[in-house]
């Protein structure tokens, strides 16, 4: 089953009549093709001749190959007792209980974990694309195209290679939620809401997508998927250590550390951060003490959340169902204090249903407002931009921030109500 830009569900039918890839789709891909090779120049430009060997300038990445995943092997040896915690070997454990277990599983598996985490995303970056193909081919564009127009999007986006440079576990979430907004436009409610549950188990901003079931009136789904969250926490806690106030107790103290050291500091990777609140802990000047800015971040998750909320009901629940995941999708990305380049990965799916939705309007001579435009965003968003730099420090993650905004009002007034075919990536 399928969903229409309107909100409603249908089963498309193929389509018989062979449609070219819409121009603005091929500039698309030269975009993101034309920053991956100006930022490759850069560096090289960087190196050899201006003897440039060290971030920003040497890298689009980070220094440490796959950190994100191997710092914590040595930590989990001690999994289930209180050494977990107190080990001092790796960097600090500073996520919610339910990732140790996720942790705890790819580091069980025999062989090299590593290997088998990296595979797993493949496999799930391999299936989006052949997803997005069939949706292709599905209204009439040739298999080369189809085929090859997402495996560019995929390899020349730097989301996806930051995520696997830094083998985050953002992407099992990011598998878990794009199996969820399948499951919703499927209209597998209970599906899409364990999958929702589950995800924001492991972090916490994963709840903004429950919104699409509220639009819906599901609200045992959400009652059903809330449970399952929380069942997950106190399940991971006891796993954890066997007290489970004792669990929690060092895993709130672990999740306070990440606060006192990446939210309430403007830090060197700050850079790859598209918060809103990074954006505006740089347009501090001079940012005040730690607590000043803890004081700061309270009155800032208050608004967003009041102000998210009021827009929710006022707006989003009443778009058609592509904007309401457009705009849900940029606001989990957007408004944690904290947002990485890597959960750009997120906006993989609401890119899908607009690429298929400009190939719909092509091939039908009908003009989409604001879908041009969208497009630019995302091009934006998935671009190499780390090479933006300005006294040493990188900007491209307050670029993209500006741009999510921009993307969430392109949402907020454009309503996608062209009736297409689409099928769910």
């Amino acid at each position: 089953m399928s969903a229409d830009m309107s909100g409603t569900h249908m089963v498309p039918g193929p389509s018989s009549e062979t449609t070219p890839l819409p121009s603005s789709l091929y500039r698309f891909v030269e975009v993101l093709l034309g920053c991956l090779a100006l930022c490759l120049v850069v560096e090289i430009i960087a190196r050899r001749f201006f003897h440039l060997h060290f971030e920003p300038y040497a890298t689009p990445f980070f220094r440490e190959f796959f950190p994100d995943f191997l710092n914590f092997i040595p930590r989990f040896h001690y999994f289930g007792s209180l050494l977990f915690f107190s080990y001092t070997g790796t960097r600090p454990f500073m996520y919610p209980a339910t990732m140790a277990v996720l942790y705890k599983l790819f580091y069980f598996v025999p062989g090299s974990p590593l290997v088998i985490f990296l595979l797993t995303g493949l496999v799930a970056v391999t299936i989006a694309i052949r997803c997005l193909g069939r949706g292709l081919r599905h209204h009439g564009i040739s298999a080369a195209d189809s085929y090859l127009f997402p495996t560019c999007v995929v390899l020349c986006s730097y989301p996806v290679w930051f995520a696997g440079r830094q083998a985050n576990m953002e992407i099992v979430i990011w598998i878990i939620l794009m199996a969820g907004l399948g499951f919703f436009l499927k209209g597998y409610c209970y599906s899409a809401a364990a999958c929702f549950g589950l995800a924001a188990a492991l972090k916490i901003y994963p709840l903004i997508y429950f919104g699409l079931l509220l639009s819906e009136r599901r609200y045992r789904q959400i009652v059903f998927g809330v449970l399952l969250a929380a069942v997950a926490t106190l399940g991971s806690l006891w796993l954890v250590y066997p007290v489970i106030t004792v669990a929690w107790r060092n895993i709130n103290a672990g999740l306070d550390l990440f606060r006192s050291m990446y939210m309430l500091r403007v830090r060197p990777e700050i850079g790859a951060d598209h918060s809103l609140f990074a954006l505006l802990k740089l347009c501090l000047h001079p940012l005040p003490t730690p607590s000043g800015v803890g004081k700061l971040l309270s009155v800032y998750l208050g608004v967003t959340a009041f102000c998210g909320l009021l827009l929710f009901f006022a707006r989003i629940r009443t778009l058609p169902v592509i904007n309401q995941i457009l705009c849900l999708s940029i606001a989990s990305v957007l408004l944690p204090p904290t947002s990485f380049e890597y959960t750009l990965l997120h906006l993989l799916f609401p890119l899908a249903m607009l690429v298929l939705l400009i190939v719909e309007s092509v091939r039908r001579r009908v003009d989409v407002p604001g879908l041009k435009l969208s497009l630019g965003c995302f091009a934006v968003l998935l671009a190499f931009l780390p090479e933006i730099i300005y006294r040493g420090h990188s900007y491209g993650g307050q670029i993209k921030c500006i741009t999510l905004l921009v993307l969430f009002v392109i949402a907020l007034r454009h309503p996608f109500t062209f009736t297409a075919d689409i099928e769910a990536p």
